[in-house]
């Protein structure tokens, strides 16, 4: 019956008798300069998980903004007494989607990040495209915006590629 020990990087259960650990390559024989230098790395990666997380919780924050002003939109429109209902339509779908991505983007952080990203794209394309000039209408707002769920995706993805390589 082989004893297990924790890996003191990774945490997983590793027979005694390893040299190296199959999960994150701790150096068990390894001098306490090597083993700390690799708990160092190994905790500074993992760092990457952090901060996706709190990239998600900006996302969130993001998605409900931009729902809101989707409704402020909405309203202003009604006031005004504009009742085409196919604008009125597009102004509530995307007001639903983006309040339905924010609250679901923990459970799928890729597909509620990346899904509104392309609607908020488009959104923008068409208004390009009915009048050029809207494209510098809160240009600041809008960089900002794409700016930070690009950046989202791009933690996440890390943030997965490290949980798959180290089976956390």
């Amino acid at each position: 019956m082989s004893i297990h020990v924790a890996c003191p990087a990774c945490k997983k259960e590793v027979a005694s008798n390893e040299d190296i650990c199959p999960t994150c390559d701790f150096p068990f024989n390894g001098s306490e300069k090597e083993k700390s230098i690799h708990i160092g790395r190994f905790i500074n990666k993992k760092g990457i998980i952090i901060d996706s997380n709190n990239a998600l919780k900006g996302i969130r924050n993001i998605l409900f903004i931009v729902a809101t002003f989707q409704i402020l939109k909405l309203l202003i429109s009604i006031n005004q007494g504009f009742n085409d209902i196919f604008t009125i339509g597009i102004y509530v779908f995307l007001s639903l989607t983006f309040i339905l991505s924010g609250i679901l983007v923990k459970k799928s952080p890729l597909l509620f990040t990346i899904f509104p990203l392309i609607l908020l794209l488009g959104l923008y394309f068409l208004q390009y495209l009915v009048d050029p000039t809207s494209i510098y209408s809160g240009i600041f707002f809008k960089i900002a915006i794409i700016g930070g769920m690009l950046y989202s995706v791009f933690l996440t993805i890390k943030s997965n590629k490290f949980k798959k390589t180290y089976n956390l």
